[in-house]
């Protein structure tokens, strides 16, 4: 039975998936997880696009610094709820993966997106 869950952080189906061997119960729970938040990230991201088009126009035009840095935090403070809710998601589909699952995983995830140095002061 196909399914059309994608990765957490990619938005591209399929390979990840086959790569873990899930069980069917697995999918399900994915997809569940998938599911809930669905609606959540897709107005999350209409916002984002929409504050983005209303920054640009700001900048183009007469809007005053304090305006353009308003719109700008604004469009910030939804980036940050969007990644939030995509943290939870990874999180909760961690949490139904058996330990190798969760190896392949984050392997998967890190393998274009390595996490951040770590800085020292």
């Amino acid at each position: 039975m196909p399914t059309s869950v994608p990765h957490p952080n990619r938005g591209q189906s399929g390979g990840w998936l086959k790569d873990l061997n899930l069980t069917f119960q697995q999918l399900q729970q994915i997809k569940e997880i998938r599911n809930q938040s669905k609606h959540q990230i897709a107005q999350k991201s209409q916002e984002i696009r929409q504050g983005q088009q209303e920054l640009h126009e700001l900048i183009a035009g007469t809007a005053t610094k304090e305006q353009v840095r308003g719109k700008y935090n604004q469009i910030k403070l939804v980036k940050q709820q969007l990644a939030d809710t995509q943290f939870e998601n990874t999180l909760a589909i961690r949490e139904i993966l058996n330990p190798e699952q969760r190896q392949k995983f984050a392997e998967r995830m890190y393998k274009k997106n390595p996490p951040p140095a770590e800085q020292h002061n």
